[in-house]
C-alpha cells in the first residue's frame, strides 16, 4: 500500500482488468496507466463515475434547470464539469481531498493509478452493498407486496365485517320481533290455558247438572210407574169399590198436583239453563206422556163416576122393588 492513502493500491494489471469489464473502449492496457495522457484520464474517470453511480452525464444534463440562455454552449464544458464532479465526489469519499483539474489533464502515472483505485476500491465497496441493498430491497418489495396483500385481505375482511355487522343487525331485529311474537304467543297460551280451565269448570257444572236432572228424570220416570200401577190397581178396584175409588181419585189429584208443581219448577229450570235443552227436551217428552196418563187417569175417574152414579141408581131401583115386592 502507498502511503499517504487508506486503501490498497492496485496494479496496473488489476485496474486494467476492471477498466475493461466495465466496458471502457478503446480497450484498456497497462501503457495507458503507467504512461497516461488526457484522453485516457477523461475516458477511465467518465466510465468508473458513470459505473459508480449508475447515470451518464447526459442523464445529469437533463436534471439541468431550464431558463439557460444558449445551453449548446456549455454543452462540451458541462460534460467535462460532469464527469469532474462525480469522480471529485469519489476521489473525496476515499480520503483524497486535492482532486483538481491536474488529474485530468496533466495526470501523473503513479497518482493516477492511486486515483484509479481509489474509484475501483468504492466501486467494489459499492457492488458488495448493492447485492445487500439489492437483497434488502426484494424483500422490502416482498414485504410491501405482503402488505398489500394484508391490506387487500384486510379491506375484504372489513367489508365482510361490515356485511355481517349489517346482517347480524337484521337477524337481531328478526331476533327481537321473533322474542316479541313468543311472548305474544304465550300470552295467548296462558289465557287460551286459563279460558280451557274455566270451560272445564263450565263443563264439570253442566255434567253435575246433567247428572242431576238426570236423576230427577228417573225419579219421575219411577213416579210415572207407581201412578200407572196405581191406575192399573184403579182399574181393577172399579167395580168392587167406588167410594175408594174416589178416595184413591182424590189421592192421585193430589200427587199429580205435586207433580205439576215439581213439573213446573224442573219448567223453570230448563227456561234458566238454555244450555241444556236436549235434557230437558227429554225430561218434556216424558212429562208429556206423564200428561198422557193423567188424561187417561182422568178419563178413568170420569168412568168410575158414572159407574158410581150407575151403581146409586142400581141400589134404588133395587130398593124400589123390594119396596113394591113387600107391598
Amino acid at each position: 500500500m502507498m502511503k499517504g492513502f487508506a486503501f490498497k493500491i492496485l496494479t496496473p494489471k488489476d485496474i486494467t482488468g476492471v477498466l475493461n469489464m466495465i466496458g471502457v473502449h478503446p480497450a484498456v492496457v497497462q501503457e495507458n496507466i503507467e504512461r497516461p495522457g488526457a484522453d485516457n484520464a477523461m475516458a477511465f474517470f467518465n466510465a468508473l463515475a458513470e459505473f459508480a453511480y449508475d447515470m451518464d452525464s447526459q442523464q445529469v444534463k437533463a436534471q439541468m434547470p431550464a431558463g439557460i440562455l444558449y445551453p449548446e454552449i456549455y454543452d462540451e464544458a458541462m460534460d467535462v464539469l460532469t464527469v469532474f464532479k462525480l469522480s471529485r465526489q469519489l476521489a473525496m469519499i476515499n480520503l483524497v481531498d486535492d482532486f483538481n483539474f491536474k488529474d485530468f489533464w496533466d495526470p501523473i502515472s503513479k497518482r493516477f493509478r492511486a486515483l484509479l483505485s481509489g474509484m475501483i476500491n468504492f466501486c467494489r465497496y459499492k457492488e458488495a452493498k448493492v447485492i445487500v441493498i439489492t437483497g434488502m430491497k426484494e424483500d422490502v418489495q416482498s414485504l410491501d407486496s405482503h402488505r398489500l396483500e394484508l391490506v387487500e385481505k384486510l379491506n375484504q375482511v372489513d367489508s365482510e365485517l361490515a356485511t355481517a355487522q349489517e346482517r347480524h343487525s337484521a337477524e337481531l331485529q328478526e331476533m327481537w320481533r321473533a322474542e316479541n311474537e313468543v311472548s305474544e304467543a304465550k300470552a295467548t297460551n296462558d289465557k287460551l290455558a286459563r279460558q280451557r280451565n274455566s270451560a272445564d269448570r263450565v263443563v264439570e257444572d253442566a255434567e253435575k247438572k246433567r247428572l242431576a236432572v238426570k236423576e230427577h228424570v228417573r225419579q219421575g220416570e219411577h213416579r210415572i210407574e207407581q201412578l200407572r200401577e196405581q191406575v192399573a190397581s184403579l182399574q181393577g178396584q172399579i167395580a168392587e169399590s167406588p167410594e175408594g175409588l174416589e178416595k184413591e181419585i182424590d189421592e192421585l189429584k193430589s200427587g199429580v198436583r205435586q207433580l205439576k208443581a215439581i213439573l213446573e219448577e224442573k219448567a223453570n229450570q230448563r227456561r234458566s239453563h238454555s244450555q241444556r235443552d236436549q235434557i230437558f227436551c227429554r225430561l218434556i217428552k216424558h212429562m208429556e206422556t206423564y200428561k198422557d196418563e193423567l188424561t187417561r187417569v182422568g178419563s178413568l175417574a170420569a168412568s168410575a163416576d158414572a159407574a158410581r152414579q150407575r151403581c146409586t141408581a142400581s141400589r134404588e131401583e133395587l130398593a124400589q122393588l123390594r119396596q113394591s115386592l113387600e107391598a
